[in-house]
């Protein structure tokens, strides 16, 4: 089960885009020519399949590997590893939370394939009549996202490990709480196994 799974996220869309690449090429061939050349049809098959195999092994590669040893990297380095010394929980191998004010706060470093780097940071909030109507974002960071049925209060923040450090991105977070203070809005109440 696991292997259609990767080869569902990491192969199957660019075998898709090849495959009608590749119907086009030999439609285009048999119009021009009016038959179609065999070898040169397996040769185009076996290039369509090499790119797609070599393209899909490398995101599995990075993406299931080499990514993840970043990630745990990160989460060993400034600013995240103050929070972690702070009492931040690691929550599975990708992410730490913690309480600030009463709030869960959620920080998970992700990274790329050109290796960027950035911080999720998740506020789930309690639902209340006409939250809409107060805010689509609360400052340059967080906006509010509807993730199934639970509200999110969260911020995507690029380049996070060269733009703060652990003051500055603390910071961050007091605002944005103390906006929700403002406006009224409770933390959601969840129950820790």
């Amino acid at each position: 089960m696991r292997h259609i799974e990767i080869f569902n996220k990491y192969f199957k869309k660019r075998a898709i885009l090849f495959l009608l690449l590749f119907i086009v090429a030999t439609g285009g061939r048999y119009y021009q020519l009016h038959h179609i050349d065999w070898d040169v049809m397996i040769i185009l098959f076996s290039v369509y399949l090499f790119v797609v195999f070599t393209l899909g092994f490398m995101d599995y590669h990075f993406y299931e590997k080499t990514s993840k040893k970043i990630i745990l990297k990160l989460l060993n380095q400034t600013p995240l590893k103050e929070f972690r010394d702070n009492g931040f929980l690691q929550e599975e191998q990708d992410k730490i939370w913690g309480y600030v004010d009463d709030f869960r706060i959620t920080l998970a470093p992700l990274v790329n394939s050109d290796r960027s780097t950035f911080l999720a940071i998740l506020i789930p909030i309690k639902i209340r009549e006409g939250l809409d109507d107060y805010f689509l974002k609360f400052n340059d960071y967080f906006k509010l996202n509807l993730r199934g049925e639970i509200v999110m209060v969260e911020a995507v923040i690029k380049n996070y490990d060269k733009l703060f450090d652990h003051i500055q991105l603390f910071s961050v977070i007091k605002e944005v709480i103390y906006n929700l203070k403002q406006k009224e809005i409770e933390p959601l109440e969840i129950a820790e196994d």
